[in-house]
């Protein structure tokens, strides 16, 4: 039930129970954090593929978001061997 989708999301995405979808590449994802710590979790169920994220700086807040984000955007091409775009 947790990946049937219920409602409408933002950017053409749809929103099951917990998780966003983007209908163009079948990914289920979310993510967010908390006091440091930051997280970014997908799964694309056609591929038979999945990946976490999970980043640990207490110093910078909740703001990096954005990194486990562009990690998780390039892990494909790092798993391919193929050049990423730099995380910096």
């Amino acid at each position: 039930m947790t990946h049937e989708l219920r409602a409408d999301g933002p950017a053409g995405m749809k929103v099951g129970m917990g998780w966003l979808y983007q209908e163009a590449n079948g990914t289920y994802w979310h993510d967010g954090g908390t006091g440091g710590y930051t997280s970014f979790v997908l799964f694309q169920p056609a591929q038979d593929r999945a990946l976490v994220v999970l980043y640990n700086r207490q110093d910078i807040g909740t703001s990096a978001t954005p990194f486990t984000k562009r990690v998780a955007a390039n892990a494909p091409a790092l798993l391919a061997g193929t050049p990423a775009l730099p995380l910096q």
